[in-house]
């Protein structure tokens, strides 16, 4: 097996974190198990239901249980942990509007969705962060001043915090707080609670903030800048980039694209830690909270799927790897908006993996994962838009219910923030 070591880059601060526990059972609708729903987004303009719009499969079954309307273009998602109301940020625009593709899941049919006028009332950042907390009400989205905002410019950018039962017809509602940026948010991901959320900025910076308050609780950590070629560092547009949270809560992994190898942000200890890999692009990043294959983490390596086993600070121990066909980049590079590009995530059982791909007209595949993560299996291709784009299929973002859990009606409670003396570098 491979290893890949680790460069740590010292904090300022500690924040007492809560240790998450094992996923609750997946919800079970009417002829349809949650635990197998994949929702995805595509980004082909012009065609049929599919095109340019989510879409949702069984995993299992590769034609989709829905496809979604077009419209131009629905990029990264959140959703409901009982998938009623899905929600994907504008990875690109036509007019004056930013906008949240809404799709609403039918009261009597749970194997159907319908998708509803697209939210406007904000200048939502294109493929910015956005989360649904796990009282499936509260919403943080990525906001910026600029429009067009395709490139991230210099600040500010914001995070800031809607409610969907105060979504009124198209309009998303009043703000009940904003969170300013130096640079945008490119992932935003809650605590277990929803008391807390941590945000990975384009220039690879982490904040936590209090989600009430909606202010820093912690010392920021501050990655190394990421690099995608055509862009100045901690510049490139948040198509490029992704984070997810290990089972524990207490470390961040994200991707830094052309940076080859991934950083990890330990939560509590506010310290950065380098992890240099061998591909030329790193994509996608997902930790898996189910039980089966527990707490390994998927990366999107552009022509292949990896598997590994991260061991805290910072070694990952490679455990399989599979090749696929590459995924649609931009020109390899230019400010082409679309995305997030070169997106994984594990089946919310955790036996499975999807990964964008490029194949025929498919635009994702379903890889199984078995022998606790030894053995990469390909098993099938997912299509949501049966046209493709001058032979180019364009896939965006992938959600399943793997890290959604129900809301529960007595959050277990944040401690308060301790400061303590700088961390100590252990590279």
């Amino acid at each position: 097996m491979k290893r890949f070591d680790h460069t740590t880059i010292a904090g300022t601060a500690i924040i007492a974190m809560c240790i998450s526990i094992m996923p609750s059972a997946p919800l079970m609708a009417e002829g349809v198990d949650d635990s197998q729903l994949v929702v995805v987004t595509e980004d082909v303009a012009f065609g049929p239901d599919g095109c340019d719009a989510i879409s949702i499969f069984d995993l299992r079954n590769p034609s989709p249980l829905f496809r979604g309307a077009p419209r131009i273009s629905p990029g990264r998602l959140a959703a409901t942990s009982d998938f009623e109301t899905v929600l994907a940020v504008n990875s690109n625009i036509v007019g004056t509007d930013s906008f949240l593709y809404l799709l609403r899941r039918d009261d009597l049919d749970r194997t159907d969705w319908r998708s509803e006028a697209a939210i406007l009332g904000a200048n939502f950042h294109l493929n910015g962060g956005i989360a649904i907390g796990p009282d499936d009400d509260t919403l943080l989205v990525t906001t910026t001043p600029h429009f067009p905002n395709y490139i991230a410019r210099p600040g500010p950018a914001s995070v800031e915090t809607y409610l969907l039962s105060e979504v009124s017809g198209n309009r998303i509602g009043p703000s009940h707080g904003v969170f300013v940026l130096d640079s945008p948010a490119a992932e935003i991901l809650f605590d277990d609670t929803g008391s807390l959320a941590h945000i990975l900025t384009v220039a690879g910076s982490v904040r936590t903030i209090d989600t009430s308050l909606m202010i820093d609780v912690a010392a920021p950590i501050e990655g190394p800048l990421p690099t995608v070629s055509g862009f100045p560092p901690g510049r490139a547009p948040a198509e490029y980039f992704h984070a997810s949270l290990s089972p524990d809560g207490r470390t961040m992994i994200a991707n830094r694209w052309h940076g080859r190898g991934v950083t990890a942000f330990n939560l509590k200890d506010r310290t950065a830690t380098t992890i240099d890999l061998p591909a030329a692009m790193v994509g996608g990043v997902a930790f898996n909270h189910a039980e089966s294959n527990h707490g390994l983490l998927a990366v999107h390596e552009d022509v292949q799927v990896v598997v590994y086993r991260f061991d805290p600070p910072g070694t990952l121990t490679e455990l399989s790897q599979l090749r696929i066909a590459r995924p649609v980049i931009p020109n390899r590079g230019a400010a082409e908006p679309f995305g997030p590009l070169a997106s994984i995530a594990w089946s919310g059982d955790g036996t499975h993996l999807i990964a964008a791909t490029d194949m025929g007209r498919a635009e994702f595949q379903v890889l199984s994962v078995t022998e606790e993560g030894g053995l990469l299996t390909a098993e099938r291709f997912l299509t949501a838009c049966p046209l493709s784009d001058g032979n180019r299929n364009l896939a965006n973002d992938i959600l399943t219910s793997n890290r959604l859990r129900p809301p529960t009606s007595t959050p277990s409670p944040t401690p308060s923030p301790t400061a303590t003396s700088p961390a100590t570098n252990t590279a």
